[in-house]
């Protein structure tokens, strides 16, 4: 992850910023609240019936007045990520049963999420803070599949969650994300940023290096959803064939095998072990040529006093025909 409240165990969110005093981030001693409006033109709000013990809410609000309040997270360097995933967790108060008919006209059950790529610099500093529209662009409607209407029981605190996950192309060093209300009645329980990246793996005696996810949307027909990558042999291994093996790692973080005529086998005085690795050959054994075969041991009067050898030499006294013999003929 590149960005977790929930492992922000003080309750405050540390170096979010708000656009407003009476704005989305609670203190640590208030717990997030699922129930109740929030009333900010008299600076008051209605005593919750339940809270949650988890986290705190970035945004509970709703305006007896036409209002916008915001919140954004602070700088994420995205690393070598291409694509970003967004995981918001929250509940969602019907308008429908809204206290106050002034209230229900300007009532909402959405939130904007917006971005602001950046380079890391301390001015991109300085605009994040604003939440102004002129440098945040709004790219998601957050809009809830569930929403409650009354005050829920410790059991069906599940029940009335809804998680949502979006997506950004990477296109700076890093973003800003931000969160912006203008009258609805949300408890933000979580906000998680991570990404998703295929691991280093080995197989067939070929090294495939971590690599990061491509993007992928299913709103933009010119995501791409695969990236194609070409292994490296193992230490000990060496190339035949024909070009390097290669996988596709998708936009899931999972490897797809694709058919290469070339492959990796072990070096003369190396042997495999399970695909993985070319080990050498241990001491009075060799492997004269390079391939799949393993490690023999030396022949008659003959020895290899090192690890690795491609061939045995004869012991003092014995003699094999460089011409006439080979290397698992006996020494005589």
């Amino acid at each position: 992850s590149l960005l977790d409240t929930a492992r922000d165990f003080s309750g405050s969110w540390n170096n979010w910023v708000v656009n407003r005093k009476d704005g989305c981030l609670s203190s640590p001693r208030s717990l997030p609240s699922v129930s109740g409006f929030l009333r900010t033109q008299r600076g008051t709000s209605r005593t919750p019936a339940w809270r949650t013990a988890w986290s705190t809410p970035c945004a509970k609000l709703s305006q007896t007045r036409p209002s916008s309040s915001g919140c954004a997270a602070p700088f994420i360097d995205c690393r070598d990520a291409r694509s970003v995933s967004v995981e918001l967790r929250f509940t969602t108060r019907t308008c429908a049963k809204h206290p106050r008919p002034d209230g229900l006209k300007r009532c909402k059950e959405t939130l904007d999420l917006m971005v602001l790529h950046s380079s890391g610099s301390s001015a991109d500093a300085a605009l994040a803070a604003n939440l102004s529209d002129t440098f945040f662009t709004k790219a998601y409607t957050v809009a809830p599949d569930v929403k409650w209407d009354r005050n829920p029981a410790q059991n069906q605190m599940r029940s009335i969650i809804n998680t949502k996950v979006f997506t950004f192309e990477v296109q700076r060093k890093g973003m800003y994300i931000a969160l912006r209300d203008t009258g609805s009645c949300v408890s933000l329980l979580q906000v998680r940023v991570y990404f998703m990246a295929c691991p280093q793996t080995v197989a067939n005696l070929t090294v495939f290096d971590r690599t990061p996810a491509p993007h992928h949307s299913a709103d933009d027909l010119r995501s791409v959803d695969l990236r194609t990558v070409r292994g490296r042999c193992v230490d000990g291994g060496e190339l035949r064939g024909g070009p390097a093996p290669s996988r596709i790692c998708r936009f899931n973080g999972q490897w797809f095998d694709v058919y290469n005529s070339g492959h990796c086998v072990c070096r003369a005085g190396r042997f495999g072990q399970a695909g993985a690795s070319c080990d050498p050959c241990p001491p009075n054994s060799y492997k004269p040529l390079a391939g799949a075969g393993a490690c023999k041991k030396c022949p008659a009067n003959s020895l290899s006093e090192m690890s690795g050898s491609k061939i045995c030499g004869c012991r003092p006294g014995y003699y094999r025909s460089p011409q006439l013999d080979g290397p698992g003929d006996a020494c005589t």
